[in-house]
């Protein structure tokens, strides 16, 4: 038993690695494995669940990252993976509340997903046709990281919407 669990948790760790290495494919394989060989790591879930966000596969996100949130597995992370997953599944409550948790659990200002965090509440805010609530998530998330890429795209849209053409070209 001793060596089957230490054996287990070396392929978790693999399977986190390959993800950072872009081997995605073979880390699916190891959150796989982990799963079979114990149920109970709801670890690998939560894993699991982030590789399936990057492969925009969802509703496999939201089935692992709901059975890791139902057992406590306990980073703040989780709740910004979920919120994303809900926000594709046009569940903007769901996402708003997993964005709450999230900032009731999470003080650091500096968090790698930040981001990612400014870019949903603007998403929730543009679906919920609150333009300029979502610009101002945005230009936040803009100004705190140029690189979010999809940030421009939808702040783009936002301003052809309004009419404003001329910002709109320049970020789309």
């Amino acid at each position: 038993t001793y060596h089957n669990d230490k054996q287990t948790n070396a392929y978790l760790e693999r399977g986190i690695a390959r993800v950072v290495l872009g081997k995605l494919n073979l880390a699916m394989d190891d959150f796989n494995l982990v799963i079979m060989r114990n149920t109970q790591n709801f670890h690998a879930y939560y894993e699991r669940g982030k590789l399936f966000i990057i492969l925009e596969k969802f509703d496999e996100a939201l089935t692992d990252l709901n059975t890791a949130i139902e057992n406590r597995v306990g980073f703040p992370d989780i709740f910004i993976y979920r919120s994303t997953a809900n926000i594709q599944f046009l569940k903007f409550k769901l996402a708003s509340d997993d964005i709450q948790q999230f900032e009731r659990l999470n003080l650091d200002l500096q968090h790698p997903l930040m981001s990612q965090l400014l870019f949903n509440k603007g998403m929730i805010h543009y679906e919920r046709f609150e333009y300029n609530e979502s610009l101002k998530y945005l230009n936040n998330l803009i100004t705190f990281d140029e690189s979010f890429h999809d940030a421009y795209l939808l702040r783009g849209n936002i301003y052809r919407i309004q009419g404003r053409l001329y910002l709109a070209m320049d970020d789309l």
